[in-house]
């Protein structure tokens, strides 16, 4: 087996070791669980029955209410019935670094080859491994941002009293005939 193989299976099989097994959030349907997941100052979105969503810091949660503090100062306080989601946001940091240990390990996996192959050609493949784990880094740093950005954030509360929604859409045309059928709960 030549080097620079030995070398990407080295790196894969690293790639491999890193990987952190995936656990669920723990979901709530009352308030009085939902005290132990949920701290004074900390920023939330909660949707209302009717599908609105507010952002605000959690001022006082006791086990039949909930009181955020607005933007701009303005508090605004809901019963448990009231409420359908309590999302978290999921912070920017650590889809930055999940982000940056992946492209570590693309950017060594494709870094690694290429330099070799310019040490064999001109010289200077280490300078050429770095560059494509550097570009790898950055590049892996920025996407998990913007995937973390997009996220809603994982799901604190959800009440067992929402409204369930389902719809029935007809599929006519000279190609298909069918039923489209869509959930929400």
């Amino acid at each position: 087996m030549s080097l620079p193989v030995l070398r990407g299976l080295v790196a894969s099989l690293l790639l491999l070791l890193v990987a952190v097994p995936a656990s669920g959030q723990e979901v709530t349907g009352t308030f009085e669980a939902l005290d132990s997941l949920l701290k004074s100052g900390e920023r939330i979105y909660v949707t209302d029955q009717n599908g609105g969503v507010v952002a605000g810091t959690v001022t006082t949660l006791t086990a039949t209410s909930l009181e955020l503090v607005l933007n701009g100062g303005y508090r605004q306080q809901w019963d448990q019935t009231a409420v359908r989601e309590i999302r978290r946001r999921d912070p920017l940091l650590n889809g930055i670094a999940i982000g940056a240990g992946v492209g570590l390990g693309f950017g060594l996996a494709f870094g690694i080859p290429l330099g070799e192959l310019i040490e064999n050609e001109t010289g200077g493949g280490a300078k050429a491994t770095l560059t494509m784990a550097a570009l790898g880094v950055v590049a892996g740093m920025a996407t998990g941002a913007l995937v973390d950005a997009a996220a809603k954030g994982p799901v604190l509360f959800r009440s067992g009293g929402g409204r369930t929604t389902i719809r029935l859409q007809p599929i006519l045309s000279n190609s298909a005939k069918g039923l489209q059928v869509g959930f929400r709960f």
